[in-house]
């Protein structure tokens, strides 16, 4: 249809504009429309609440002044000498807050009453007043209550009350005050005529107690429309609601809030007409917006028709003269677009086909290098893993020969340490104390060395393959104490029952051995005690000896952890140095982890982790932290 595609390009612009303007606008309008009623909608609940709250307040306030009426000196002295002239003077001071106001005796009779400030001796029985009943058993607080009809005021009013005692509970009155509702309303200045807005305050019958159309008052609430029924029935049962309905002849949104403790509910009614308006006024302003969007969006299309045809035309010459084999072209373009990226393109490609001969050498030359390079990566790959498995042998070997050693050292030693105990025992009384000291040290020496050579022979057995099966931690804690000498003077606390865990049984014999028998052997007070608990933590069980002995200076918490190093002299007392190396390299082969945290003098804590399933161990790797 069109042959330019200049022309393609603006038919297509301008309809998008087009397209898109109309799509901005009807969106645009449902939106706001949408969000002009929420609005209006939350205006009116808000001015609903706000009139209540104004009502309520006007209550609080009655009754407060009630409060202080009823606790006056002016009526306690009335009570005592019946001085009624200063208590009909003090009442005429509140004539303009409430319209009648009575002194009531305790029997319910009222004795002195004003209406409007004037005195009458109209009196009635109230004792079967609701506010009566509830002020006489609410003493000294002041209660409100709404009358449909008072035949002193010809109309609905508003009765409070209170009732007054002294300190020993015994009655002094009661003060009873009347106003009407239009008087509660008449400082409000919602009820006021507004060409907008209509307040109204309506009782649960229906009856129109306040309005700004005074005419009104009085009457019957009329209300008509598809949901005038469900506003009506929401209204009688003092609910809070909003809704669209036929106000008093006036089709409008109703907004209504029931008043807190009273039997009356503030209704809010906009006519539709002033809604009606700002929808109208919306709708202009959206249309003339579209409008002008279209003008800008025709004027913009025109140019960039221009803007972009003019580059593909210049790239169309450009690639008319390449095709005919003068790759020396080149594409002339100043625009930084897609089309100034497509024009570097095609320039490089064409600058790319120049150099495809020197390209093609230079790309066999670095493909024989790599190969190259590939060939002795694979030498060395292969030559790493004879040496992995070479060293893997030697360790095995070395582990070997760690445990023949051990055990062929053992018999040697068995014989020394026996000729030297036949010495000490045939020959002991034969010797000088020099001799004896000599040869008892042998026999120490003796067995510190067997027992040496048995933990090293201990730590080069954990390298070996172990059976995994389920072990039971609480028994071999309790074994493990069993088999121990403790003193009398040092008491073991099992502070948590223990799990099961998937491990060698042996290794945790070793592993609390070890931590118990240090605990024991280093506690320095006359009283020690020994605790040993499990926790979780994650997928982890974590277990703990504390013991309140010597304790560790924190510069030992790494030493302590390595085999032969022990922190006390060898001829201060017996110890191989072993033990927490064992307990540490068992730990560790179920990957778990080992720390103590000490204080001298107070005592150790030695933590340690087991998983909580089971877990393949690398005994390979093992071997070789052993050697190393």
């Amino acid at each position: 249809m069109f042959r330019s595609i200049r022309t393609k390009i603006m038919v297509l612009q301008i309809g998008l504009v087009l397209a898109v303007t109309v799509s901005l606008g009807i969106i645009s309008y449902m939106l706001t429309f949408s969000s002009l009623r929420e609005s209006q909608k939350q205006n009116l609940e808000y001015m609903s609440e706000y009139v209540e709250g104004q009502i309520k307040a006007a209550l609080d306030n009655k009754e407060q002044l009630l409060e202080k009426i009823g606790h006056s000196e002016t009526m306690t002295n009335y009570y005592k000498k019946q001085q009624e002239n200063f208590l009909a003077g003090y009442l005429e001071k509140f004539k303009q807050e409430f319209e009648i106001l009575s002194y009531v005796n305790e029997s319910g009779r009222e004795e002195l009453k004003l209406i409007n400030g004037r005195v009458s001796t109209n009196y009635y029985n109230v004792s079967n007043s609701l506010v009566f009943q509830r002020a006489i058993s609410n003493a000294n607080k002041a209660f409100s209550w709404y009358n449909p009809y008072s035949s002193e005021l010809k109309g609905p009013c508003i009765e409070f009350g209170i009732c007054d005692k002294d300190f020993f509970d015994d009655f002094t009155g009661f003060i009873l005050g009347k106003i009407s509702v239009p008087q509660l309303t008449q400082d409000i200045k919602e009820f006021e005529q507004k060409e907008n807005a209509l307040v109204l305050l309506v009782d649960s019958d229906r009856t129109i107690l306040a309005c700004p159309d005074k005419g009104k008052e009085l009457k019957k609430f009329e209300i008509k429309g598809k949901e005038g029924l469900r506003i009506l029935a929401e209204i009688k049962m003092a609910k809070t609601g909003y809704g669209r309905a036929d106000i008093l002849g006036n089709d409008s949104f109703v907004s209504y809030t029931p008043v807190e403790g009273q039997d009356w509910s503030v209704v809010l009614a906009l006519p539709y007409h002033i809604f009606s308006a700002k929808l109208d006024a919306l709708r202009n302003t959206v249309v003339l917006i579209g409008f002008t969007i279209l003008v800008i969006g025709v004027m913009l299309s025109l140019y960039v028709s221009v803007d972009i045809t003019k580059p593909i035309l210049e790239l169309l010459k450009s690639t008319s003269l390449i095709a005919t084999g003068d790759f020396s072209q080149r594409v002339n373009t100043n625009s930084k677009d897609e089309l100034g990226k497509l024009a570097t393109a095609f320039n490089q490609m064409t600058e790319n086909l120049q150099n495809t001969t020197t390209s093609m050498v230079n790309l066999n030359r670095e493909i024989i290098e790599r190969q190259k390079a590939e060939a002795l990566q694979h030498s060395l790959n292969e030559k790493l893993e004879k040496s992995i498995k070479n060293l893997t042998v030697v360790n095995r070997e070395l582990a070997d020969f760690a445990h023949v050693a051990a055990h062929d050292l053992k018999a040697p030693l068995r014989a020394v340490g026996s000729l030297a105990g036949i010495l000490m025992s045939d020959y002991g009384n034969k010797l000088d104390e020099r001799g004896k000291y000599y040869l008892d040290t042998l026999v120490r020496r003796t067995e510190r060395m067997s027992e040496l050579i048995s933990g090293i022979l201990t730590y080069s057995e954990l390298g070996r393959d172990t059976e995994i099966s389920p072990v039971s931690i609480n028994a071999i804690v309790r074994e493990t104490i069993t088999n121990l000498e403790v003193p009398e003077n040092i008491e073991i606390i099992l502070e948590s029952d223990f799990p099961t865990v998937l491990c060698g049984k042996t290794h945790m014999q070793q592993v609390f051995g070890h931590l118990l028998g240090n605990a024991i052997k280093y506690i320095d007070k006359p009283k020690g005690t020994v605790k040993v608990k499990c926790t979780e933590d994650g997928d982890y069980w974590v277990f703990s000896v504390s013991d309140n002995g010597c304790g560790i200076e924190e510069k030992y918490f790494e030493r302590i952890f390595k085999i032969f190093q022990t922190l006390v002299r060898r001829d201060e007392e017996e110890s191989t140095g072993i033990g927490l190396s064992v307990v540490k390299r068992i730990v560790e082969k179920y990957n778990g982890k080992i720390w103590v945290e000490s204080k001298p003098g107070i005592g150790s804590t030695f933590f340690f982790t087991l998983r909580k399933e089971k877990k393949v161990v690398n005994n390979e790797k093992l071997q070789a932290n052993f050697v190393s």
